[in-house]
């Protein structure tokens, strides 16, 4: 266990002989912070600021401080000068304590755009969009609107030219696609490892079609009072088709929409019946509706819903290619104290990796640089070398996931659902 006193106490020593090293004193600053000793942080980061008045790293840190000692306004200064998910994060939580919800509203949606989440503010934020259901009070559930677009995901050039065809096409050709009887919207189907960037690219999907984006969790809907779940499943689709062109994204889908003969519960067999109703578009009109579910297992799925009309168009999603792990080792490592990062040879020599794995292998370096570090009392960067001993230390957890899959591409791939794992298996020399 880091005796994190002790390492102040170094790093102060070390700045008594280089006052002006702003690295240093940045993480002087963040041990403080760790710490929970705000007003000291603040003071370093303050310092870091008047010696490099760019560095995002102090600006953030700066205003966390100020935020946690309740000075709000200047916190909302320091932040709002920079654009960084963790920055929108706080500018949320404090536009939030100071009354403006639907500023934190936007700010927090803006968060998530960069992949940052906080369940605490956001039930603080979205807690009265879920009421009772009532005649008089239908639930009201998190509408978004994504920014991010393809051009802002790294890598997945095949995914988002397939989803380009099936998917974003008909938005913009629409005269186009009705003259060969093709309309927008309908079911996709995402599947793949885990951690490899389906809901990234669901959010991407919605940001280049201008669409409204609501992601369905089991937890919004679920009632323990017979029928109330299906209620607030239909209600949850009609809000999405007032909202349209909308997005609605069901992500770990099986939890959903698992084979009837998998449950023993009435009940949630007919909460699938319901699904595969509102998918059908009986109860309403499904017209500019997207529906995008993603699931590690799709072998769970209901066979009904892969009928057509419903979720036909699937796309297998791999772990991500050589660009796509250069830009997820680029955005693990920026910020951290580091020597010239050879990055392409760690994405790859990292090939099969997941976005989930590469971040592992950021982490376990940064753990072996903070342990030298403290033995030699002094900051020690990343490396190449450092970091390729941490690929050593990571197991791909993709792998699981292709020895499972590979008995139903053998037993289980009559409809060919599985073609395109087994073609990149097969390129990849994985069967």
């Amino acid at each position: 266990m880091v005796d994190i006193d002790k390492l102040i106490g170094s790093v102060k020593k070390s700045l008594e002989e280089t006052p002006k090293n702003s690295a240093l004193r940045l993480h002087l600053a963040q041990l403080y912070e760790e710490a929970r000793r705000y007003s000291e942080a603040l003071d370093e980061f303050l310092k870091v600021i008047a010696l490099d008045d760019k560095n995002k790293e102090a600006y953030l840190g700066a205003g966390k401080s100020l935020y946690e000692l309740g000075e709000y306004d200047a916190s909302y200064e320091h932040l709002i000068k920079i654009k960084s998910g963790e920055g929108f994060l706080y500018l949320a939580k404090v536009c939030l304590a100071q009354d403006k919800k639907e500023k934190a509203e936007d700010f927090y949606n803006k968060a998530k755009d960069f992949g940052f989440k906080d369940m605490n503010l956001e039930k603080k934020l979205f807690a009265q969009k879920i009421r009772v259901t009532t005649e008089d009070s239908p639930p009201e559930f998190e509408v978004e609107k994504p920014k991010i677009k393809f051009r802002d995901v790294g890598g997945m050039e095949d995914i988002k030219k397939k989803i380009e065809l099936k998917i974003v096409s008909p938005y913009k050709k629409t005269r186009l696609f009705q003259a060969y009887g093709k309309k927008a919207g309908g079911g996709i189907l995402l599947y793949g490892p885990p951690g490899c960037g389906k809901t990234l690219i669901a959010r991407a999907t919605a940001g280049e079609i201008n669409a409204s984006f609501m992601n369905l969790e089991l937890t919004d809907i679920m009632d323990m009072w017979r029928g109330e779940s299906e209620k607030k499943l239909h209600l949850f689709f009609e809000q999405a088709r007032k909202s349209a062109p909308s997005v609605i994204f069901i992500d770990e889908i099986d939890a959903l929409g698992a084979a009837r003969s998998h449950f023993n519960s009435a009940e949630m067999k007919s909460l699938v019946n319901q699904l595969l109703t509102e998918l059908d578009g009986i109860s309403g009109d499904n017209y500019h509706i997207l529906i995008i579910g993603a699931t590690n297992m799709p072998w769970q799925l209901d066979p009904a819903l892969r009928r057509p009309g419903r979720f036909d168009k699937v796309i297998f999603v791999s772990p991500p290619d050589f660009e796509a792990r250069v830009e997820i080792f680029k955005i693990h490592l920026n910020g951290k104290p580091q020597e010239k990062i050879d990055v392409g040879k760690l994405a790859k020599i990292c090939e099969g990796f997941s976005g989930a794995d590469i971040k592992q292998v950021v982490e376990q370096a940064l753990e072996d640089a903070i342990e030298e570090a403290i033995k030699r009392n002094k900051i020690i960067p990343l490396t190449t070398i450092g970091l390729e001993k941490a690929v050593s230390q990571t197991r791909s957890t993709a792998e699981e996931w292709f020895h499972t899959v590979k008995n139903y591409i053998e037993y289980s791939n009559q409809t060919g659902l599985y073609d395109d794992v087994a073609k990149f298996m097969k390129e990849h020399g994985k069967i």
